[in-house]
C-alpha cells in the first residue's frame, strides 16, 4: 500500500508484474522492476517498460519509463521487505503468493485495497485531486501526470475529482438554502 501513498500511484498492472532489480545491465526492457541502486547512496526507481501506454511516443522513451521514488522511507521499506523475505534469494516479483508467481492483477487490487473499499483508479483519483489543491501550478501537474504515466488532460478528464474548498462550500449551501425557500414559496 505505501507504493501508493508515498508515490504517485500506478496502474495496477504495473504491480502485478514488478520484478526487484539490483542490476541496471539486467533490465532485459521488457519486464517492470523496482531498480534499488544501493550504491553510493539507496537510491530506487520504477522502470515501466510495458503497460498500457507504452505503445506511444511519449511514454515509450528511456526518460519516461524511468520513474524515481523520492521517499526515503519508502527506499528502506522496499529493500527491508526484499532483505526480511525469509525466500529474498528466491524472491523475483515485488507481490508474489507462497508458490513464488507473481499476484494477477485482480489479487494485488484483493489483497492491498478491497479491506479498505478501494482500488487502483480510486487510489489514482485521489492522489490527483489532493495533489491538484495543494499544486495550483501547470508545471506541477503535468510533471504528476508523467509520474503517473498518462497525460494532463486525462488526469482532468479521467481522474480529478473536484473537491469544494470550505468557502466554496459555503457558497454552495447558501445557494441550496436560498433555492429550497424559494421552492416552498412557490
Amino acid at each position: 500500500m505505501n507504493l501508493c501513498v508515498y508515490q504517485p500511484p500506478l496502474r495496477t498492472n504495473f504491480y502485478a508484474t514488478c520484478k526487484f532489480l539490483f542490476d541496471i545491465k539486467k533490465n532485459n526492457n521488457n519486464d517492470n522492476y523496482i531498480y534499488i541502486q544501493k550504491k553510493p547512496i539507496n537510491k530506487a526507481y520504477y522502470i515501466v517498460n510495458s503497460d498500457k501506454v507504452s505503445k506511444y511516443n511519449d511514454f515509450n522513451t528511456d526518460e519516461s519509463k524511468v520513474i524515481e521514488i523520492n521517499n526515503k522511507d519508502l527506499i528502506e521499506m522496499l529493500i527491508n521487505s526484499y532483505n526480511n523475505d525469509p525466500n529474498f534469494k528466491k524472491r523475483e516479483y515485488v507481490f508474489m503468493s507462497s508458490n513464488e508467481k507473481p499476484y494477477p492483477p485482480n489479487k494485488i487490487t484483493q489483497v492491498l485495497l478491497e479491506p479498505l473499499n478501494l482500488n487502483f483508479d480510486t487510489l489514482r483519483s485521489s492522489y490527483i485531486s489532493d495533489y491538484y489543491l495543494k499544486n495550483p501550478y501547470p508545471l506541477e501537474r503535468s510533471k504528476l501526470a508523467k509520474a503517473m504515466r498518462h497525460g494532463p488532460d486525462v488526469a482532468q478528464l479521467k481522474y480529478l475529482k473536484r473537491i469544494p474548498t470550505d468557502k466554496q462550500e459555503k457558497e454552495i449551501n447558501k445557494n441550496n438554502y436560498t433555492a429550497n425557500r424559494h421552492n416552498k414559496n412557490q
